[in-house]
């Protein structure tokens, strides 16, 4: 069966433009240059929104990425790159486009991944068994809790200062502290 013979895919071709066309629309403020991109992004849109709808599990998420790729492409001006030396513009559009697929693809996984951010992992069970083996002290908890942070920090600050004595050989000065 050829091509042609396949039903809906003709549809989806990218479809031979004249140069002109692409290059008055890439020409931003050009009269034409609005109507020559409209022209560009209906005649482009089915062909692009059924490449996408293959590379995608919802029909949903086909369409919001190919409005996105449409968006891109007139916000970025991706058009200022299209050059008649180097290929067909349908060759552009598509490379533009699997670009686009890749990229979105990996967007979203790094977004799964945490987004980049640090991940703290919350271990609630050795947090309340040190609530319950501390003694409550009927101080209100922003006092008690300012109170707390205080003190670890300085916990820190003198077992750090203590090592660095011992570190540099000078133990013997250390006095010991008071602990309130």
């Amino acid at each position: 069966m050829r091509s042609h013979e396949i039903p809906g895919l003709e549809a989806r071709r990218f479809a031979t433009t004249p140069w002109t066309e692409v290059l008055l629309a890439r020409e931003q403020d050009t009269p034409g240059a609005c109507d020559a991109l409209e022209h560009l992004c209906r005649l482009y849109w089915y062909p692009i929104y059924g490449h996408i709808r293959q590379s995608v599990p919802s029909p949903q998420d086909a369409e919001d990425l190919t409005q996105e790729f449409f968006r891109l492409l007139i916000e970025k001006n991706y058009l200022g790159a299209v050059d008649r030396q180097r290929g067909k513009f349908r060759t552009f559009l598509l490379v533009a486009v699997n670009r686009f697929v890749i990229n979105q693809r990996k967007h979203a996984s790094r977004l799964k991944r945490g987004g980049g951010q640090t991940i703290i992992s919350l271990d609630v069970e050795t947090a309340e068994n040190r609530l319950q083996s501390e003694p409550t002290s009927g101080v209100p908890p922003d006092i008690s809790l300012s109170g707390a942070g205080h003190r670890t920090v300085l916990d820190r600050a003198l077992a750090r200062l203590q090592a660095e004595h011992v570190a540099s050989g000078k133990a013997q000065h250390l006095k010991p502290c008071r602990s309130s």
